[in-house]
């Protein structure tokens, strides 16, 4: 489906762009695709504001400890939290193309950095 080709591209530009670390406690290796704010929020789902790479143990951690999660957020986003949560509760319009163009340009233009 397009909301499976738009999660893979989300994801590995996620995992690119964090360089194969966890975002808390910068272990390398395999990361899952964490997000700020769930994947039920079309309008972030996608964004590279809206997900960290976080180790498997990190990332059950915070799904066990919500207030710590958003206290960890606040201290790195600050005021930019707020905004991302009023995007999330933005309206999307839908538009899964444009979703997977963004995407594969953002992932193709990373990769010719390195």
């Amino acid at each position: 489906s397009l909301r499976a080709r738009c999660d893979k591209l989300a994801r590995e530009l996620c995992r690119f762009l964090a360089g194969g670390k966890c975002a808390l406690c910068g272990k390398v290796g395999p990361t899952d695709w964490a997000h700020v704010f769930a994947r039920r929020h079309y309008s972030v789902r996608w964004s590279m504001d809206n997900c960290r790479a976080l180790c498997r143990t990190c990332h059950s951690y915070f799904t066990t400890h919500p207030a710590e999660w958003y206290w960890w957020l606040r201290q790195r986003m600050g005021v930019r939290l707020d905004d991302l949560e009023r995007r999330a509760n933005d309206r999307w319009p839908g538009d899964y193309p444009e979703v997977l163009r963004a995407l594969t340009e953002e992932l193709a233009r990373v990769r010719g950095r390195r």
